[in-house]
């Protein structure tokens, strides 16, 4: 990141598992805002000026108020909306006004009410892509998103009217009428197959599916009137573009090399003896469910899902924070595995309790610990969220590929 020359760089609890010392050292020659950590005897500023064509731009940072909890007290967070204002208010009259923080969309929207002349809000924990700007605070600021894992670049290009205050999205939304009529149509197929559905768990499958695309319908068309200028007077106008970084763009040779050492020395220190994590409280592995579900088990083990940690691996990303969660069974839950390093590989891969919930105490006693059969939509876009896996992911075409009987 030194090399690239960013202006700014507000940390997250990825970087901050790297520890104090670590982290410090190494972010040195990186313009680092967080204006609400401090760590120790260090701390960082709230923001900072930059001249861009001509232009004042102003950058703050925070980070969001969980983001600290991985560095057993070494660090401390405070209230991040107070700690933008403040640094917004040091910067004084600038041009543009851009806050990066970590905290999730909650924070997007709080920041959007609560800092005086802020114009875009760049969130690094939602991790998800925008193909076009996230209007908040009715329109007058835009939240902005180009994805996880370095896999798409986001191009915000600006067109700046003289006198005007406010901004015109009206440039970015054709991607989001596409969104609306794609979701529309899948309101339409849903509504079909719940007419036609043939019994009651069907039906109330359908149905909660319908109400989910109904909502993102009314959702979608929210944002798209709130892209719409605000005012009659001269307006700014803003357009993004998400730049894929795909096979199709070619790799910058001294950069891989960097990548490539970098990961080499991540499975080195990962090859070292770790302390396996202690055995999950909640979690038993697939294996275990395999006497009284053979049938199930035998189709789960065709799936992509039963060789989802093997992909990792030959990526050289077993060991990487950002990636192992969707590839293990249980991290998105408190008893299931925090951290790839001492994983027990019988939670390895995207396992029966990923979808299912933990079931060591159904394991020991069936009957007394029933587990649901049904899997909520939200449990798949955890993952295939539409950034991780491409856009590809629709429930009605994926959920047959795993659907499984035969005994669960």
């Amino acid at each position: 990141m030194a090399l690239l020359g960013v202006d700014g760089f507000t940390p997250g609890a990825g970087d901050l598992a790297l520890g104090v010392e670590t982290f410090t050292r190494i972010t040195k020659p990186l313009n680092v805002l967080a204006g609400n950590l401090s760590c120790g005897e260090t701390s960082w500023p709230g923001g900072r000026i930059v001249e861009r064509g001509g232009l004042e731009v102003g950058i703050i940072g925070v980070v969001g108020a969980d983001e600290a909890s991985g560095t057993e007290g070494a660090c401390v967070v405070t209230d991040p909306v107070a700690a933008a204002k403040a640094a917004a208010a040091s910067l004084g009259e600038v041009d543009l006004l851009i806050a990066l923080h970590t905290g999730g969309a909650s924070l997007s929207a709080q920041l959007a009410e609560a800092v005086p002349g802020l114009d875009f809000v760049l969130d690094g924990k939602v991790g998800a892509s925008f193909p076009e700007p996230r209007p908040l605070a009715g329109g007058q600021v835009f939240e902005l998103g180009a994805g996880g894992q370095g896999k798409k670049l986001g191009v915000l290009s600006l067109d700046l009217t003289e006198g005007a205050t406010a901004w015109d999205g009206a440039a970015a939304t054709g991607e989001l009428e596409r969104r609306i009529t794609l979701a529309k149509k899948r309101v339409s197929e849903a509504e079909a197959a719940l007419a036609g559905a043939a019994d009651e768990a069907s039906r109330e499958r359908l149905s909660r599916r319908l109400v989910t695309l109904q909502k993102q319908v009314t959702e979608l068309e929210a944002q798209l009137s709130a892209m719409a200028p605000k005012t009659t007077g001269p307006v700014n106008r803003l357009s993004v573009e998400l730049l894929e970084l795909s096979a199709k763009v070619p790799d910058h040779p001294p950069t891989q090399a960097l990548v490539a050492a970098t990961l080499a020395q991540i499975n080195g220190a990962a090859a070292s003896p770790v302390a396996a994590q202690a055995p999950s409280r909640a979690f038993a592995g697939s294996e275990a469910c395999r006497a009284c579900h053979p049938a199930a088990f035998t189709q789960w083990s065709t799936t992509p899902h039963a060789r989802a940690y093997a992909s990792l691996e030959a990526a050289s990303r077993a060991n990487d924070r950002d990636c192992y969660s969707c590839h293990v069974t249980g991290a998105f839950h408190p008893e299931g595995p925090q951290a790839p390093e001492g994983l027990s590989p019988s939670l390895q891969n995207v396992g029966c309790e990923s979808c299912h919930g933990p079931g060591l105490l159904h394991s020991g006693a069936a009957a007394d610990h029933p587990m649901p059969a049904e899997v909520a939509p939200e449990v798949c876009t955890s993952c295939h969220d539409g950034d991780r896996d491409g856009g590809r992911f629709d429930p009605a075409v994926y959920r047959p590929k795993v659907l499984h009987g035969g005994g669960g």
